[in-house]
C-alpha cells in the first residue's frame, strides 16, 4: 500500500492495525506503539473514561473549526481525532512530554499528506513557554491540565485572548465531589459493611471516601497551592458564556488507583455503567467536569 493510499479510520469505528509494515515491528501489529484509539489497548480505558458522548460533542465543534489547539495532548490522540474530523483543519498538540510527542508524531508523519486528515502540528513544550497568538483559534481543548497548575487563572486568560470571538473553549478536569455524593456514597458504604458484619459508621466512611478523592489518580498531581476546582470553574463562567456542562466519573476516580491492571478491561466499563445510571436517575453527582464555553 502506497503512503498516499493509508487512510485512517474514524474514531467511533473498528480498526484493522497495518501489520504488512515492518518498519514499526511487533509493537506496531499489536498496536502498542501508536497512539490511535482503536488500535492501542493501552488506550481502550482513556476512551471508557471518556465516553463517546464527551467524544462526540468535542469532535462536532472541531469538524467546525480550522485552527485548533490541543493543550496537554498527551501521547496526541484526541489531537489526531480532532484532525480526522475536519480534514481542513490545522491542529496544534502541545505536551511537556517529549517521549509522548515524538511517539504521536512519528504516527502521523506515516498519513501525513494522503488527504484522511487535516494538518497536525506537534509541539514538546511546557504549556507555560507556549507561544498562545492573540485572535488565533477557534477551538482549544485543555483536558486535565490546569488542576495541575499552581495559577491555572494565568492560562485561562491566555486561552481567552488566543479564541477568535464565538471561539471554543472545551475544558475537562477533576473538580470536588459535591457533598450529597459523599453522603450517599457513605450511606452505601455503611449499608454494604454492615451486611458483611463489619463495625462501620457513616462518618467515618465519609471521611475515608473524602480522603479517597484527594487521592486519585487526577486530583494527586494538584499543587498543594492550586485554587480549588470551583474557584476555575467560576472564572470560565465570568469570562465565558459555558453552553454545555457535565459531570462524570465519579466511581471510577475512586477506583481506578486500586484496579489491578489485568482487570482494567473488566471493571472500568462496569464502574462507568454505575456512574452514568446514578447520575441518570439523580442519585449522584460526578466528580469530573466537562465544559464547553464560547467567547463573548
Amino acid at each position: 500500500m502506497k503512503a498516499s493510499e493509508k487512510t485512517l479510520p474514524t474514531l467511533l469505528e473498528p480498526a484493522v492495525p497495518d501489520t504488512r509494515d515492518p518498519a514499526y515491528g511487533l509493537g506496531a501489529k499489536i498496536g502498542t506503539n501508536q497512539p490511535d484509539l482503536r488500535k492501542n489497548p493501552g488506550l481502550w480505558p482513556m476512551f471508557l473514561v471518556y465516553g463517546p458522548g464527551l467524544i462526540r460533542r468535542t469532535l462536532g465543534l472541531a469538524h467546525q473549526s480550522e485552527q485548533i489547539a490541543d493543550l496537554g495532548c498527551g501521547c496526541g490522540w484526541l489531537t489526531l481525532e480532532m484532525a480526522r474530523a475536519n480534514r481542513q483543519a490545522v491542529v496544534h498538540g502541545v505536551d511537556k512530554n517529549e517521549k509522548l510527542i515524538r511517539w504521536a508524531d512519528t504516527y502521523y508523519q506515516r498519513f501525513a499528506g494522503s488527504g484522511s486528515l487535516g494538518e497536525v502540528a506537534y509541539t514538546a513544550s511546557d504549556i507555560s513557554l507556549f507561544e498562545l497568538t492573540p485572535g488565533r483559534y477557534d477551538l482549544i481543548v485543555v483536558s486535565f491540565l490546569m488542576g495541575c497548575l499552581e495559577n491555572p487563572g494565568e492560562l485561562l486568560s491566555r486561552v481567552h485572548r488566543a479564541l477568535k470571538p464565538g471561539g471554543t473553549l472545551v475544558y475537562y478536569d477533576a473538580c470536588d465531589p459535591p457533598a450529597i455524593t459523599l453522603d450517599r456514597l457513605a450511606r452505601l458504604r455503611h449499608t454494604l459493611a454492615r451486611a458483611r458484619g463489619k463495625m462501620s459508621d457513616p462518618w467515618s466512611e465519609r471521611r475515608r471516601l473524602q480522603a479517597g478523592f484527594a487521592k486519585d489518580a487526577v486530583r494527586r498531581l494538584r499543587p498543594e497551592k492550586a485554587p480549588p476546582e470551583q474557584h476555575l470553574f467560576h472564572r470560565i463562567e465570568e469570562m465565558f458564556e459555558v453552553t454545555y456542562e457535565a459531570r462524570t466519573r465519579a466511581f471510577i476516580d475512586l477506583s481506578l488507583p486500586h484496579i489491578p491492571p489485568r482487570r482494567v478491561m473488566i471493571y472500568v466499563p462496569f464502574y462507568k455503567l454505575v456512574d452514568e445510571l446514578c447520575m441518570a436517575i439523580g442519585y449522584l453527582e460526578g466528580s469530573c467536569r466537562y465544559v464547553v464555553a464560547r467567547k463573548r
